[in-house]
């Protein structure tokens, strides 16, 4: 049991580590295409991590009321 789930997350961990970065890559490269600025492909995603701060702090504020 316990050997069969530490396989399955090895398998799980060497499909992220070639997932991840294409995906990441084809974003940042669909951004790219829309704006035809790294600038603003830049910006934008330097914006995602306050948009998830953002959205956590919503978060709390309706657990709290």
């Amino acid at each position: 049991m316990w050997s069969g789930q530490y396989e399955g997350m090895e398998r799980v961990k060497e499909r992220l580590a070639v997932v991840l970065p294409i995906t990441l890559f084809l974003i940042i490269f669909l951004l790219y295409l829309n704006t035809r600025s790294f600038a603003k492909t830049f910006i934008v995603l330097l914006a995602v991590p306050f948009s998830a701060v953002g959205a956590i702090w919503f978060l709390y504020l309706l657990v709290i009321t």
